[in-house]
């Protein structure tokens, strides 16, 4: 079983006459002189190439006008044409993915996204390369989520390592690119806890929820694959996806540290939005200030090191995604009853930990009351919901995350409705987990804000929130129907992490710690022995613009 995924077109709501001509005339008199940005070509560039800016109200001349690059105010000697409807520029080799905007005596220019070729991967479509994994065939070449595929061919490398099985996305695209080659974009990768097998000739997976009918292809270290076509099993449920909303994201860090000798280390993760299929395009912008090890969408791991003595640090990036509101329409005849015992994926996200008690005897008890007479997972999973939702009481100074003492002492933030929802499910032999990562209300203020998702053999991950659901509690509060939240997120929802991120240890002899709310981490700092009197302050991560 799986499902179709819909891209829906944001609607435009109706308005009165007489307000709206009212509207249109003094907005149109404001915004009239305010320099426009209509078009940038070519779509992707490379540093030191050249853009062409398209629009209007630029002035005839650059005059006093300035051109800001994400953090980069751009110098004259990087803009080599400037008239009222073109500019063309050259991009500097400082230069980030990031936002563009145009400041004349006018006023300021809406922002424009501009994406640099280095930070986007490429994807030949072309015939098979000596040396680069080659896909021979694929088991059965048609599937829904969950089903095990097949891939044979060679040169796959006898371990995973960092390579990756793509599928095409609801946001798959080809492009023309700067050399005239076709290339693939947005493809979205199988999650390691859903491969079964890695060999040099044979890879073994669950088919994910994200495949839509297009092209797979293998990538390792030494290229991508040829493409092999895939297509998506449609049945009764779909995925909606709808209203995208693109975020930027400002996050900051204030250190104060001794470092003993140069060799002292500080390691500093910044978890920042997550790919998912209904969370796309994500573009960090690292603090080139500061050493970077690691960067991936998602993460980027800084090591601030080279010291002697006592220093005070700030250390800031930037973010931008996509988000679109998802809702889950599930026919729960069509849902498999039987999960695979055995898969990485049940086996993961069943199981208890530190924070996740799911095989508590408190727990068990209740999971056992709660679904008792329920036979699916749908319907067990439904009846965990409605118990967090009617056992609990929303109080965010509560303090206490313990699924024990959440049922017990009956109240608790978003953290505690989202690891008693997990507990309970995976107690029920449901795969389940929490989501992190921020709600930005209508005034765009974002909150630290917990969620899960459980999984549906032969659908994939099914999004709940039932802290949001219980604001029926408040007497304050609207009444909302449950069911809002019930397979359905908005896109106010911002994730930055699904599950427990367990990231790598590079100072065994050193110290961990965590210093965030807004993701679920193992640890996101570690310091080196010879670091005393350390003192991190983290700013609340802020929304600089929505658009």
């Amino acid at each position: 079983m799986n499902r179709k995924v819909t891209l829906l077109a944001a609607g435009i709501p109706a308005l009165m006459f007489i307000l709206s001509l009212i509207a249109f005339v003094i907005n149109t008199r404001i915004a009239e002189g305010k320099p426009r940005i209509i078009e940038m070509t070519p779509h992707t560039v490379s540093r030191g190439e050249q853009l062409t800016i398209s629009g209007r109200n630029f002035g005839e001349a650059k005059d006093s006008s300035r051109i800001f690059l994400s953090s980069l105010d751009l110098l004259s000697r990087y803009i080599d044409s400037w008239n009222d409807r073109e500019i063309v520029i050259t991009i500097p080799e400082k230069a980030n993915s990031g936002l563009l905007t145009i400041r004349t005596d006018r006023g300021l220019s809406k922002p424009a996204v501009i994406v640099l070729e280095e930070n986007i991967p490429a994807i030949g479509a072309g015939s098979y390369i000596p040396g680069h994994p080659f896909i021979e065939y694929i088991d059965s070449p048609s599937g829904a989520s969950g089903d095990i595929i097949s891939i044979t061919g060679e040169h796959f490398g006898d371990k995973k390592n960092n390579s990756e099985i793509l599928f095409s996305s609801l946001f798959s695209h080809e492009v023309d690119s700067l050399d005239g080659e076709t290339e693939y974009r947005d493809f979205l990768s199988v999650e390691d806890v859903q491969i079964l097998t890695w060999e040099d000739k044979l890879i073994r997976f669950y088919l994910p929820d994200f495949v839509q009918t297009g092209d797979v292809y293998v990538r390792t270290e030494r290229g991508y694959s040829n493409a092999a076509y895939f297509e998506q099993k449609l049945e009764n449920s779909s995925l909606i996806l709808s209203d995208k909303k693109t975020y930027m994201i400002h996050q900051s860090l204030s250190i104060s540290a001794e470092f003993q000798n140069r060799d002292s280390k500080i390691n500093y993760w910044f978890i920042s939005p997550v790919e998912t299929l209904f969370q796309r395009n994500v573009i960090d912008l690292p603090d080139r200030s500061f050493k970077s090890l690691y960067e991936h969408p998602g993460q980027t791991l800084y090591s601030i090191e080279g010291y002697t003595g006592l220093h005070d640090i700030v250390l800031s990036q930037n973010s931008i995604v996509e988000v679109y509101s998802k809702n889950s329409v599930v026919d729960p005849a069509e849902i498999g009853r039987n999960y695979d015992s055995t898969s990485p994926l049940f086996l993961k996200y069943t199981g208890s930990s530190q924070f996740i008690t799911a095989s508590s005897p408190r727990v068990s008890t209740v999971a056992r009351s709660v679904t008792r007479g329920k036979s699916t997972a749908y319907d067990k999973s439904r009846a965990i919901y409605e118990y967090v939702i009617a056992r609990l009481t929303p109080d965010p100074d509560a303090g206490i995350w313990d699924p024990d003492t959440v049922i017990d002492e009956m109240k608790g933030d978003s953290r505690a409705y989202s690891l008693l929802f997990t507990s309970l499910c995976r107690n029920s032999g449901i795969p389940a987990r929490p989501v992190t990562g921020l709600l930005v209300d209508d005034r765009g203020n974002p909150i630290n804000h917990w969620w899960a998702e459980f999984y549906l053999q032969g659908f994939g991950w099914f999004p709940v929130d039932p802290a949001l659901a219980d604001r029926n509690s408040e007497p304050d509060e609207e009444k909302i129907p449950i069911e809002n939240y019930w397979g359905k997120i908005d896109n106010q929802h911002i994730v930055f992490s699904r599950g427990e991120l367990i990231l790598p240890r590079l100072f065994p002899e050193g110290k961990t710690g965590v210093d965030i709310d807004h993701a679920f981490v193992s640890h996101n700092y570690e310091v080196s022995s010879t670091i005393n009197n350390l003192h991190l302050n983290w700013s609340d991560v802020r929304i600089t613009a929505i658009y």
